[in-house]
């Protein structure tokens, strides 16, 4: 046989070796910090985003990714497996506001920003593409949040208007797919 024999296709998936650490108190500012009002400039939105990726652990360097790749293959996931745990505590406490505003953030980064990022980008704010099963389960958490919230409940508010906790139920599918 060569080196590079085929992988068996009944590999067992990769143990998790790393479990987000989550404190309300310093996680909820960070996230309402990633949609305006707070984050109206690409400036504050990058120090939203590195503020979450310094919460989340996630790797500060390609050379730190390479080397914790080995024990945590989802190490470059941190930053969407520590929203996932805001939002599960968060949702736990009746939280609806800060479960429907990291439902609103991935979506936005799902949609609107991660298809117009860079490899650069990337690297440099810690942070890539929302992998299918966690986008999924944000999106069950965040609609279950906005389905129990006020649907006037206003999520992301701008000069032109309201994202609500109402509209955010119908736009949750969005993340799902």
């Amino acid at each position: 046989m060569g080196f590079l024999k085929p992988k068996s296709k009944c590999s067992p998936a990769p143990v998790l070796s790393w479990s987000p650490k989550v404190d309300l108190s310093t996680a909820r500012p960070a996230v309402l910090a990633l949609v305006p009002p707070a984050a109206t400039t690409d400036g504050e939105l990058r120090a939203a985003i590195a503020q979450v990726a310094r919460l989340s652990e996630a790797p500060s360097s390609t050379e730190q990714a390479m080397l914790l790749y080995w024990d945590d293959p989802r190490c470059l996931d941190r930053p969407w497996i520590w929203l996932l745990e805001v939002m599960k505590r968060s949702d736990a406490n009746g939280d609806h506001l800060l479960t429907c505003t990291a439902l609103a953030w991935a979506l936005n980064f799902h949609v609107d920003l991660f298809p117009r990022m860079s490899l650069h980008d990337q690297n440099e704010l810690h942070i890539t593409k929302i992998p299918a099963d966690l986008r999924s389960e944000i999106a069950r958490l965040g609609v279950a949040a906005a389905r129990a919230a006020d649907p006037d409940l206003p999520i992301v508010v701008e000069v032109g208007g309201s994202l609500t906790a109402g509209k955010l139920i119908n736009l949750g599918s969005l993340l799902a797919n």
